[in-house]
């Protein structure tokens, strides 16, 4: 799901009393990366002042200045007319099935009661029951019998009641986990967990197997701060481990992992290592200073398309060198 910004936005009464740093301030909110389904925000004023230039203190001011559009809980901002804006209210909302199957996943997981109270007083349907479908179907008798004349099919209804007994039930245990198994929510850790564990590697690309446990954990914890879980997560999970485990490995342990399951080599090959990572993070270090240019470039020409990739590989650049380990000593 995409933020999107009307005009009516600007036609607004409160928007158009406040000062222009503070708009901007509040589309920030709207469309920052961060945002969930319910338009709450979890703010980090770093990345807020990266994003936008300006302080955090302009985001407070802009929040301050719009007490029945905005909830603030300190750097958690929830905003009560995402929803109508994003996707409906009171019909509209519940008749969009599965964005409202979304809304209300997302809203049973929040645990933070004055949020969830401004929610349900915009919008009482959250409090209503998820439908559960109930699709019809006709069950052939059972092929071990012998149909007895006139017999024909089944009642189509036959064990209807306990097939939505068992939906019923697997829907109560997403809402009370607040995750779901479809597309754009978080699987169950536990799924996560057991595939990275019978990940058998690719021999081809020279990606071990299993993934380890504690960068599972990392991702999960990653993907579960999205506005959408990736639909195909199984596959989002494998490239980052075939992009990142050798990154992985060195912030792990401070070893360089050895191919084909080669022993830690000795002091000749330690010094390699640390050369081989002083040469990998000047690369990561030219890289980031040209990707941090070119994002002020268009910055500052107000080119906001043109700069979103180049701030999307800053903060990659930034997380790759953060997971290097210290260089290894020379050792005479």
């Amino acid at each position: 799901m995409q933020s999107k910004i009307t005009e009516r936005f600007w036609e607004d009464e409160d928007i158009a009393a406040l000062q222009t740093d503070e708009k901007l301030a509040v589309v920030w909110l709207i469309t920052n990366a961060g945002v969930n389904i319910l338009g709450l925000t979890e703010v980090s004023p770093r990345k807020f002042s990266f994003d936008t230039g300006m302080p955090i203190e302009t985001l407070w001011r802009a929040t301050q200045a719009l007490p029945r559009a905005c909830v603030r809980d300190g750097h958690s901002v929830l905003l009560l007319n995402f929803i109508r804006h994003q996707i409906g209210e009171g019909e509209s909302l519940v008749d969009n099935t599965n964005m409202f199957k979304s809304v209300r996943r997302a809203f049973q997981g929040l645990n933070r009661d004055n949020f969830r109270a401004a929610l349900l007083a915009k919008y009482p349907q959250l409090s209503l029951p998820l439908p559960t479908p109930c699709k019809p179907s006709v069950a052939l008798a059972s092929p071990s019998s012998t149909p007895k004349p006139l017999q024909g099919l089944a009642s189509p209804c036959k064990g209807k009641e306990k097939e939505k007994e068992k939906e019923e039930e697997k829907e109560k245990e997403n809402l009370s986990s607040g995750k779901g198994s479809g597309e754009g929510f978080c699987p169950d850790p536990s799924e996560v967990f057991e595939y990275a564990a019978s990940f058998a590697g690719e021999p081809a690309s020279g990606t071990p197997g299993p993934i380890a446990p504690e960068f599972a954990k990392a991702w999960l914890a990653r993907m579960e701060h999205r506005r959408e879980f990736p639909p195909r997560w199984q596959r989002a999970l494998v490239a980052e481990w075939r992009s990142g485990w050798q990154t992985f490995a060195v912030a792990s342990s401070g070893v360089h992992p050895q191919k084909n399951g080669a022993k830690n080599p000795g002091p000749v090959s330690a010094n390699v290592a640390a050369i081989q990572d002083g040469k990998r993070r000047t690369e990561l270090e030219r890289q980031l200073r040209e990707a941090q240019s070119a994002f002020n470039a268009h910055d500052l020409s107000g080119d906001d398309e043109g700069a979103a990739p180049y701030a999307k590989t800053v903060r990659r650049l930034q997380r790759e060198l953060a997971a290097f380990a210290p260089a290894v000593k020379e050792v005479a």
